[in-house]
């Protein structure tokens, strides 16, 4: 995953001298507004590079540096994490630099912050949401937010009230890498609740590995999904649902693995987690997918969880988009999927 720079570079594949210390960056250097910061000689505001890091300006991040006098780059000091912004006043603060310390790793793809525990994976999320959208996390251990959510029949504890259940806040606006490391997060709960929910809330340009989530129960009236309410140019590659994913309103896009699926990848993922909407009207809820657009690729998994929707619902998609040139390939599902309402199976 290393790339080459072609300043400096003889036609061997030999490098000379690299004063901008460009060569030899990995994606995410290029991505996170590093690289751009290098070959504008280390100055901040420098040209004639620019690069769009989005999480302070908004809009669709750039991938890399470019050739333009917008969306000047600026290094952010007093944290020991190489951190870029598009503001020349960005400030974190005392409490986040606090946060940065308690971590090992650096939050890069090749050295990412280690997460082995709920403090931790909470600390993660505050950090993501301060403005470091490109961080890399890596869980150690298995991670426990309750215990016992579900009963022996895979439904809501009947004294989840008196149990006083921890609620998932999810990770919103992600933008880095997030390895599970095949380790496990369980108990995640959100009850009653406004807004999207899920592990993560909407991810861009982002990839989620290697993770289960286990024994959680969520229940909006908006979009909801296991792993992520709605993912664009992203990535799932070995994910896994047991949670229960209930929504009650007209449009929520809903699935086990990812609600809304936009230009984005699910490779060896499964959901036996029950996915309802009890809504007869209700739209676009899918075992893995609730909607999937604009290109997306689902292949090499499976759903084996109950689906019930009112329109636009199915045990891989819920909906795949006309035109949207989506593949799904080498999927199945064995769960029974039912129209809301009806108890028995009509698809």
């Amino acid at each position: 995953n290393t790339v080459q720079n072609g300043c400096g570079a003889s036609s061997k594949g030999s490098t000379t001298a690299d004063p901008t210390g460009v060569n030899k960056k990995s994606f995410y250097p290029f991505s996170s507004g590093e690289v751009c910061y290098l070959l504008n000689g280390s100055v901040n505001g420098g040209s004639p590079w620019g690069q769009n890091i989005a999480w302070q300006i908004g809009g669709i991040p750039d991938k890399a540096p470019m050739l333009k006098t917008s969306s000047l780059v600026y290094k952010i000091t007093g944290t020991t994490i190489s951190l870029y912004s598009n503001s020349a006043d960005y400030e974190i603060s005392s409490e986040i630099t606090e946060k940065l310390a308690n971590f090992e790793g650096v939050g890069s793809q090749e050295n990412p912050f280690l997460i082995p525990d709920l403090q931790h994976l909470e600390d993660f999320r505050d950090i993501v949401k301060a403005g470091y959208r490109r961080a890399c996390g890596k869980l150690t251990a298995d991670i426990v937010i309750n215990e016992s959510v579900l009963d022996e029949n895979g439904e809501l504890r009947s004294d989840y009230r008196s149990a006083q259940l921890k609620s998932w806040i999810p990770i919103d606006e992600y933008q880095g890498c997030f390895d599970g490391d095949n380790h496990t997060i369980k108990g995640m709960f959100c009850m009653d609740v406004e807004g999207s929910k899920g592990l993560f809330d909407e991810i861009q340009s982002a990839e989620i590995k290697n993770l289960i989530v286990s024994d959680g129960y969520i229940k909006t009236s908006v979009g909801a999904a296991g792993f992520c309410v709605k993912a664009t140019s992203s990535r799932f590659s070995n994910c896994h649902n047991t949670c229960v994913i209930f929504t009650d309103g007209d449009i929520p896009t809903t699935g086990g693995i990812c609600g809304q699926l936009v230009k984005s990848t699910i490779e060896k993922c499964s959901n036996s987690g029950n996915v309802i909407n009890t809504k007869t009207g209700a739209l676009f809820v899918g075992g893995l997918v609730g909607l999937a657009e604009g290109g997306c690729v689902i292949r090499d998994s499976y759903n084996t969880g109950e689906v019930a929707g009112g329109w636009g619902y199915g045990g891989i998609c819920g909906m795949s988009q006309v035109g949207g040139k989506n593949l799904i390939e080498r999927c199945y599902n064995t769960g029974l999927v039912r129209s809301a309402g009806n108890s028995s199976s009509d698809k």
